[in-house]
């Protein structure tokens, strides 16, 4: 009974990590961020920009959308995104704001909500037609 008692403590942990992969429910996360193909207005600047589609997966941005802040950064360049509008839980419009010359063409998406913390998309976003300065930098905002 003692040389048998090894498998199946062997066999009750691995039904234990099985049926904990499929009960426990996955955290808040961000699928992906891709441009639109549209442009939108940003109040703020009173201008036309590029519009991005930010996709997360068990959000909750509907829930305080004027709380949802999205930022792209680059080793310590930070830039704030404008968030024109929350479609839903797991959808928001972003605008894409950026200056003429960047730091690199590869930027990782943050978004920072109350409900769902800080979330993280490496390398979600790069970018074409700006110029690449690796010295390039600018002022961080406010991270609030």
């Amino acid at each position: 009974m003692i040389q048998n008692s090894w498998k199946i403590g062997g066999l009750a942990l691995l039904a234990y990590v099985i049926s904990m992969c499929f009960l426990v429910p996955l955290g808040p996360g961000l699928l992906e961020f891709q441009d639109a193909q549209s442009a939108g207005v940003v109040a703020e600047l009173e201008r036309k920009v590029s519009v991005y589609r930010l996709v997360g997966l068990n959000t909750h941005w509907d829930e305080q959308p004027e709380s949802l802040h999205v930022y792209l950064k680059h080793k310590s360049s930070l830039v704030e995104l404008p968030v024109i509008e929350v479609n839903d839980a797991t959808h928001a419009n972003v605008g894409l704001v950026l200056p003429d010359t960047i730091p690199s063409k590869s930027w990782d998406v943050f978004t920072s909500h109350p409900s769902d913390g800080t979330l993280l998309l490496e390398n979600g976003l790069f970018t074409e037609g700006f110029v690449i300065d690796k010295e390039a930098t600018w002022p961080s905002p406010e991270v609030t």
